[in-house]
């Protein structure tokens, strides 16, 4: 079975390229694409050595692939409205499902990772996205960044991360994720803040999505070294402009109109369980931050939660602020330095909130 999927693996690759390289008909090159992602798919628990690099479809498509894609963001400006491009820029990414030698090589990681890079950055034409926000969510563009967002993530969770690659897969990948942590990462890293900056300061809209991969990232570059030096000079900013007001206190404002109370603390619960969403990404990001720095980072967010509840903040801002003490509150009540002023601040910011006129800021009291 293994060499009949070998053999037609290597001859629907050759035959994919040749009419890719003579045809330029999007519906005949998204049929391509979906054959590529399933050829690519039907190995995709071939992990070991003697198996992968005797698959000439990598070898063979994979150039071929990134070229389709650059073509495609070359021109997608004259298309504004078009369907065929963002579609297929969503499936290309997710023909990588493996990591074989050849894509190892700098020869593959380097267009793919220009390739991923600009359709993080790539600036979605308002024509082809629609207005509302939950459906502009749903669209072909932003399906293409967030499997962008969700390709780099995996590379650097799963191969490239040295601190956190398993002993079995160190032989394999060890190489690897050394030149991936020095090299690669931090240029992911400088692409997400581009991302991030225009997102705070109101200049553009940013995926839920994609919010919750660029936390992702930021929460894996806090244990390797040469990513918490890049990281640690913006974590502040990080924490109060990133964190806060994207993922904590504008999660209230979808509770407008719902006066019951009970409804209120079932959307908390459902938020949280959303394992994908922009606040489970910051609780995550916050959770690391005060249990690996804890020296550097923990006082700085108790310190900012205390500057905010103390400068009239709105409704909004209160439940961000406390939502944020009690994500922190396992190391609150450890911290010798924290845990004598818990009475103090129950009393000073939490109880008063019970008899709040704002359903989710009585919600809050229950979270703490």
């Amino acid at each position: 079975m293994s060499i009949w999927r070998l053999q037609v693996g290597d001859g629907m690759g050759l035959e994919i390229q040749k009419k890719w390289e003579v045809n330029v008909d999007a519906r005949e090159v998204g049929a391509g694409v979906v054959a590529a992602l399933e050829c690519v798919r039907a190995f995709r628990f071939y992990q070991k050595a003697d198996v992968l690099p005797n698959i000439q479809v990598i070898a063979t498509l994979f150039p071929t692939l990134v070229t389709i894609a650059d073509g495609m963001l070359n021109t997608f400006l004259s298309q504004p409205a078009s369907q065929e491009i963002p579609a297929m820029l969503h499936l290309i990414p997710q023909t990588i499902v493996i990591l074989s030698p050849h894509q190892q090589s700098p020869e593959s990681l380097v267009p793919w990772g220009r390739l991923l890079f600009r359709v993080v950055g790539m600036a979605v034409p308002i024509e082809g996205v629609p207005t509302d926000e939950e459906d502009r969510e749903k669209c072909e563009w932003w399906k293409a960044k967030k499997w962008a967002h969700g390709i780099l993530d995996q590379l650097f969770h799963r191969f490239g991360n040295p601190s956190q690659l398993p002993s079995p897969m160190q032989s394999e990948y060890g190489v690897f994720a050394e030149h991936f942590v020095t090299t690669f990462a931090p240029e992911i890293f400088k692409v997400y803040l581009h991302q991030v900056e225009p997102y705070v300061s109101g200049q553009a809209w940013l995926g839920k999505n994609c919010q919750y991969q660029i936390f992702q990232f930021f929460t894996e570059c806090i244990k390797p070294k040469s990513m918490w030096i890049l990281l640690k000079p913006h974590v502040d900013s990080l924490v109060a402009n990133f964190a806060f007001p994207s993922s904590l206190s504008t999660y209230p404002n979808k509770l407008c109109g719902r006066p019951i109370l009970q409804n209120t603390v079932s959307y908390a619960k459902d938020e949280y369980e959303n394992f994908s969403s922009p606040v489970s990404g910051a609780t995550s990001f916050l959770l690391s931050l005060a249990s690996n720095c804890t020296k550097t980072s923990f006082l700085s967010m108790l310190q900012f939660i205390n500057t905010v509840l103390r400068s009239n903040p709105t409704p909004a801002q209160r439940f961000g602020a406390l939502t944020m003490m009690s994500v922190l509150s396992p190391f609150i009540v450890r911290h010798p330095d924290v845990k004598g002023s818990i009475e103090q601040f129950m009393v000073q910011y939490v109880l008063p909130e019970f008899t709040s006129q704002e359903p989710y800021l009585r919600s809050v009291n229950f979270l703490s």
